[in-house]
């Protein structure tokens, strides 16, 4: 290796200087070159090679650079940045049509400036007054659009027509479409299965809102309910023979009869004032059935008692009372109540006894008397005259004291103690005879007697 130490080569005017090795030509300095005329290679010519030349650091060049041939490469990493400081003065032209790209997806040119566009263009214009070529629209085929000139300086309008025949029901179109209508019972159809025909379905009468339609034996099925009008008394309305309603007034079903208007949910009159009721409000379950006559509640009836308000009057020849006891409030019991005139049937109280003959306590209307036929008659105490126009028959047995309102004339003094026969006046005996057969003792005057230690029929005789 050889090294070359001076500080200036110098040649003569319009000779070379070579430098004839195979061998590098290396300048050991370093000194940065910060204008043409500085650095570690100042050149006042121009530089001439014929190899490739490489800058290790930035390359700064004065005046106009031309790259003739082969293909220039700026940058070799996505990193590297190339800037114009001037303008371009020529076309940019690519190396192949329709491949590459000005920009990309990810990195787009902010605007573009240009006095025209050839080709295709995606996007949006900012501003455009008219189309450098005007052209028409319109439509053909089964919807028909009259050509309008369009040429951008304003909106186009147009009217379409479908033609005849040419939309498909249920080909060309979604959705439910009416085809033909069947006239059921009762129904009448006027209607031409064709484009543009009114069809009317009609039942004979009007079925409106505020019309009053009549069917003839209609069914109504299902399991819930109907609904029919309800409303104050004085929202009746005009109804027809047999129209029915719910009447809130009354809280009550209630129907026409052509006059008036009567209840369907029980027994009501026509001003409702008189009506019978199970219960005082639906759902109350009172178990209760009311009777209400003119306003006034007659008879409640439940399963353990039934009140009557009023009288009550039983028609009819036999009335059975099935209780063990009866407990009346009245003082007298009236038997006959319907005689008016002369009486003549005998009245009483009689005791049913089963298997045994019944016993009676009867008005024998006959001998105007009261009898109890031919049974015993017991009291403890009897009050009354005992003369012989009221006693009739035989006294058999006087088993007690024996008071008598005959005063024994011929007996002046209260100490005698024996009757005679005649004492006792018109006290008559079997034989017809006044007096006893057997004389009781006096006791006290005048009245009482007592009975002697026996007392049979033949201790007293008979009367």
């Amino acid at each position: 290796m050889s090294t070359l130490k001076t500080n200036i080569i110098d040649s003569h005017s319009g000779s070379t200087i070579t430098v004839d090795s195979t061998a590098e030509l290396i300048l050991a300095s370093t000194t940065t070159s910060t204008s043409a005329t500085t650095g570690a290679l100042t050149v006042a010519g121009g530089i001439s090679t014929q190899e490739n030349l490489y800058v290790g650091g930035n390359a700064v060049i004065t005046g106009t650079m031309t790259a003739n041939g082969g293909t220039i490469t700026l940058g070799d990493a996505a990193t590297d940045n190339v800037s114009f400081g001037g303008e371009i003065n020529s076309d940019v032209i690519p190396d192949a049509d329709s491949t590459y790209d000005l920009g990309s997806a990810a990195k787009q040119w902010a605007e573009v400036h240009s006095t025209s566009l050839l080709g295709a263009l995606t996007g949006n214009a900012d501003t455009a007054t008219a189309f450098a070529t005007g052209r028409t629209i319109g439509m053909t085929g089964d919807v028909v659009w009259t050509s309008a000139a369009l040429d951008g300086t304003g909106n186009v309008t147009g009217t379409a027509t479908i033609q005849p025949n040419s939309v498909a029901l249920g080909t060309d179109t979604v959705g439910n479409y009416l085809n033909d209508l069947t006239a059921g019972t009762g129904v009448t159809i006027t209607h031409t299965p064709s484009e543009g025909s009114t069809g009317t379905v009609a039942i004979g009468q009007s079925v409106a809102t505020s019309a009053t339609p009549s069917f003839d034996g209609m069914t109504i099925t299902g399991n819930d309910f109907i609904t029919i009008p309800s409303g104050t008394n004085a929202q009746r309305g005009a109804p027809s023979t047999g129209s029915i309603r719910y009447s809130s007034t009354d809280s009550t079903f209630e129907g026409f009869n052509g006059s008036n208007w009567g209840s369907l949910g029980g027994v009501k009159d026509v001003d409702g004032d008189t009506y019978i009721t199970a219960e005082t409000s639906a759902g109350s379950d009172e178990d209760t059935i009311t009777i209400v006559a003119g306003g006034t509640t007659g008879m409640t009836i439940t399963t353990a008692l039934t009140t009557i308000a009023g009288n009550l009057i039983v028609s009819g020849t036999t009335t059975t009372v099935n209780t063990e006891t009866i407990n009346l409030a009245d003082n007298t019991i009236v038997l006959n109540s319907n005689e008016a005139g002369t009486p003549s049937q005998d009245s009483g109280i009689e005791v049913e006894r089963g298997t045994s003959t019944n016993k009676t306590l009867v008005w024998d209307e006959t001998n105007d008397k009261w009898t109890v036929g031919s049974e015993i008659f017991v009291a403890g105490t009897f009050e009354g005259a005992i003369a012989a126009a009221n006693v009739s028959g035989l006294i058999t047995e006087i088993s007690s004291q024996i008071d008598v309102a005959v005063a024994p004339s011929a007996k002046a003094s209260t100490s005698d103690t024996a009757y005679t026969t005649a004492d006792w006046g018109n006290l008559t005996n079997a034989s017809g005879t006044s007096g006893f057969s057997n004389e009781p003792v006096r006791a006290t005057a005048y009245q009482d007697l007592a009975l002697p230690a026996t007392t049979t029929s033949v201790d007293w005789g008979s009367i």
